[in-house]
């Protein structure tokens, strides 16, 4: 993730930093929008990102403000349906 000044984010930002954590359906992606310094900010920034993302074409947004390191900064997850998935009401491909 880049920073709003083109810059990358330290680690110690990183590690002890609010983030801004949205999981969507359509993509099934996580994406986190950070750092923060404070809850009050990310919260600040929270309706903003939804917007974007909401723009992007993203579809089915929850959004949390956390306080994390997050392992990737976003991350897709395939789905492999299959019709006994589709028939039994479930997504993941897996039996």
């Amino acid at each position: 993730m880049v920073l709003t000044n083109g810059t990358l984010p330290k680690q110690e930002e990183i590690e002890f930093s609010w983030w801004v954590k949205i999981v969507t359906l359509l993509p099934v992606c996580t994406y986190y929008f950070g750092p923060f310094d404070s809850m009050r900010e990310a919260a600040s920034a929270q309706t903003d990102y939804m917007e974007y993302l909401k723009r992007e074409g993203v579809q089915g947004m929850t959004a949390w403000i956390k306080q994390c390191k997050p392992e990737m900064l976003s991350s897709r997850t395939k789905i492999k349906l299959t019709m006994r998935n589709r028939e039994e009401g479930t997504g993941n491909g897996e039996q």
